[in-house]
C-alpha cells in the first residue's frame, strides 16, 4: 500500500476498497458534500468561529486514513512545540466529541509545560493545546503572571479548567491557590487537572456571590460560559443547576487568609459586581491587586466605593495598562477589552508593570487572539510587531 502522504494513501484505499472510500471532487464545502453514488456520507461541520470546514467519515468510514493521522497528530505534539506548531493546521481539524485524548498540554508564558485533562471534551483545553497561551487573553495572562510573583496567597474565581490557577501556580514563589468552579462538569476536571498537575492548589466546587447558600446556575450550550444571571450574555440557557454559593468575606475568615499578599482574579460572567459586594470586608482589609471581567457596564457605585479604598481602575490592551474612570465593556474595530486590573498601588508601579509585559506582546497579533472576533468598523490595527 502506498505511504507517501495522505493523497497517495487515499488513492491506494480507493483502489483496493473502492465501494468504502468515497472521492471527494473538491476541498471547498460544496465539494465534500457531493460524494459518488453510493458512499457513505461524510459530515461537514463548519466551525463559526474561524469559520474553518472538518470533514469525517461516519459509519464504515470510521477506520479511514484520518483517524489514524488525527491520532498521530495528538500524540506527536504532546511534549512538543515545534512539532505541535508543525501539526496544528490537522489538529485544529479533528473532532472533539470523536477524538478524545486523555491528555493534552499547554506552554505557559514563564515555559513550564502542565498537563490538559481531556483535552477532546473541553473547548478551552483544545485550543490551548493547539494555539497555546498566546491565544487566551495574552495581555491578562502575562499580567497576572507577573503579579503572582509577590503573591502568598490567591483566589481564581471563576476558574474553568484552571488556567488561571496554572499560571499562579507556575510563577516563581510559593503560594496556595483556590480554584473556584461551581460548574460540576468543569470542576471534575479542574480537580484533575490539579491532580495531575501535582499543583498547590485546592478546587472548591462553589459559585462566589453576595450571600451564602444555594442558588441556581445556569448552564449554555457552551462550556466557557455559566452564570448565577440567567439573563448573561454567553449564550441561550440550555438548562440550570442547584449550586452552593459562597462570599470571599466569609471563605478569608473560614481559611484565616493573611493581611496581605492576596491576589484575586474573578470571572463569572457578569455577576463579578456581586462578588466584589460580597468581598467589600476582605477587600477594606488586605487591599488585593484583583484582575476581573466586564461583559457588562458596571455601577458606578462600585467604582466609588473601591475608589474610596485607594483603588483605581486599568484597562489591559494589547498596547499596556491603560487608565479607565468607569467599568464598561469596550469593542474596538473586532477586538474585545474584557479585563481590568484593579489595584490600589501607585501609578508608577502599574507603569512598571506594564512595561514588563509589552515587550511580548509586541510579538503576538491580537487578531490571533480568543479576543478577535472579526472584521468591522473601524477595523482594529495592530501596532509593528517586534520581530525580535
Amino acid at each position: 500500500m502506498a505511504t507517501g502522504g495522505p493523497r497517495k494513501l487515499g488513492i491506494s484505499l480507493r483502489r483496493h476498497y473502492p465501494h468504502r472510500v468515497p472521492r471527494v471532487p473538491s476541498r471547498s464545502r460544496e465539494g465534500l458534500s457531493r460524494l459518488a453514488d453510493g458512499a457513505p456520507v461524510l459530515k461537514v461541520q463548519t466551525r463559526l468561529a474561524q469559520g474553518e470546514v472538518k470533514w469525517l467519515g461516519t459509519g464504515d468510514m470510521d477506520w479511514d486514513w484520518k483517524r489514524w493521522i488525527e491520532r498521530a497528530a495528538w500524540g506527536m505534539s504532546r511534549d512538543s512545540p515545534f512539532l505541535r506548531a508543525f501539526l496544528r493546521p490537522v489538529g485544529l481539524r479533528t473532532n472533539l466529541r470523536r477524538r478524545q485524548p486523555a491528555q493534552g498540554s499547554v506552554f505557559l508564558p514563564c515555559g513550564t509545560q502542565v498537563r490538559l485533562y481531556e483535552p477532546g471534551r473541553n473547548y478551552l483545553s483544545f485550543e490551548l493545546h493547539w494555539k497555546g497561551w498566546e491565544y487566551y487573553e495574552p495581555a491578562s495572562a502575562l499580567l497576572f503572571s507577573e503579579l503572582a510573583k509577590k503573591a502568598d496567597c490567591v483566589l481564581d474565581v471563576g476558574a474553568n479548567i484552571g488556567y488561571f490557577t496554572f499560571l499562579a501556580c507556575a510563577a516563581p514563589g510559593s503560594r496556595k491557590v483556590w480554584a473556584f468552579e461551581p460548574n460540576p462538569r468543569l470542576a471534575a476536571i479542574l480537580r484533575r487537572n490539579i491532580e495531575d498537575n501535582g499543583l498547590n492548589a485546592e478546587a472548591v466546587e462553589a459559585a462566589v456571590s453576595d450571600v451564602e447558600g444555594t442558588a441556581d446556575l445556569a448552564l449554555s450550550w457552551s462550556d466557557m460560559s455559566a452564570s448565577l444571571d440567567g439573563s448573561f450574555k454567553g449564550g441561550p440557557v440550555t438548562r440550570s443547576v442547584e449550586v452552593r454559593t459562597a462570599t470571599l468575606d466569609g471563605f478569608a475568615a473560614a481559611k484565616a487568609l493573611p493581611s496581605s499578599g492576596l491576589l484575586i482574579k474573578i470571572d463569572v460572567e457578569g455577576h463579578e459586581p456581586r462578588v466584589l459586594a460580597g468581598g467589600l470586608g476582605l477587600i477594606e482589609r488586605t487591599r488585593p491587586d484583583m484582575v476581573v471581567e466586564v461583559s457588562d457596564d458596571y455601577d458606578p457605585a462600585i467604582l466609588n466605593r473601591l475608589a474610596a479604598l485607594g483603588y483605581k481602575a486599568w484597562e489591559i490592551r494589547q498596547e499596556g495598562l491603560r487608565e479607565t474612570g468607569r467599568l464598561t465593556l469596550i469593542r474596538e474595530g473586532g477586538l474585545t477589552v474584557l479585563n481590568r486590573l484593579l489595584t490600589a498601588r501607585p501609578a508608577a508601579e502599574v507603569a512598571e508593570l506594564s512595561a514588563r509585559i509589552v515587550p511580548r506582546l509586541r510579538k503576538i497579533d491580537p487578531r490571533r487572539t480568543s479576543q478577535y472576533r472579526g472584521q468591522g468598523p473601524g477595523h482594529y490595527q495592530p501596532p509593528a510587531m517586534s520581530k525580535a
